[in-house]
């Protein structure tokens, strides 16, 4: 059990996501982003943005997702699970997710924090998985039958540079997973 919990722990907090999340985040300086992650130290580990989690106090956290909201572009809210449910984040137009399970309902939840649709809204939504790994298998089971573009790094390189070049294909809720090697 424990070496299952390590290796959960190890493909959710992988490093090379947070470098990957960084791009995008960098790539999308006018978004207003959340992103999802495996644990509190990743969350803190981008170094920008704040963190809503489970040692705050509720007020707290709520009063971080309200300045988000408020947010009039460029903004990063983080969170490991804090913001999965019970929590309204308004506008928010760019989710990367780096850690979960195969939940449906989780990945649902975490989709529709930036797919609410209103006019003119284009929704970008980034899983970061490790390729070949049993994390492969739990977004297969979390997202089975949803729409998406499996991009490789050059081809994120290109969406990032490019944005036109997929979102006259791409739907408000049309999702995007980078695969990476590790």
């Amino acid at each position: 059990n424990h070496a299952l919990q390590f290796r959960k722990s190890f493909i959710a907090n992988h490093p090379h996501k947070i470098e990957v999340a960084k791009q995008i985040l960098a790539a999308r300086p006018q978004a207003k982003a959340i992103t999802f992650n495996g644990s509190i130290a990743q969350c803190q580990a981008y170094g920008t943005g704040v963190v809503v989690h489970s040692n705050n106090t509720k007020k707290q956290n709520e009063e971080l997702i309200k300045q988000f909201s408020e947010s009039t572009g460029g903004a990063v809210i983080h969170s490991a699970k804090m913001l999965d449910e019970g929590f309204n984040v308004e506008a928010a137009d760019l989710a990367i997710i780096t850690g979960f399970n195969s939940s449906k309902h989780t990945a649902t939840q975490r989709k529709g924090r930036v797919s609410r649709a209103y006019e003119g809204k284009i929704a970008e939504v980034y899983w970061l998985v490790l390729k070949n790994t049993v994390e492969d298998k739990w977004w297969q089971n979390a997202n089975e039958g949803v729409e998406y573009y499996e991009l490789n790094e050059e081809e994120l390189q290109q969406v990032l540079s490019n944005p036109q070049s997929i979102q006259k294909t791409l739907k408000v809720q049309s999702k995007v997973r980078h695969n990476f090697s590790a």
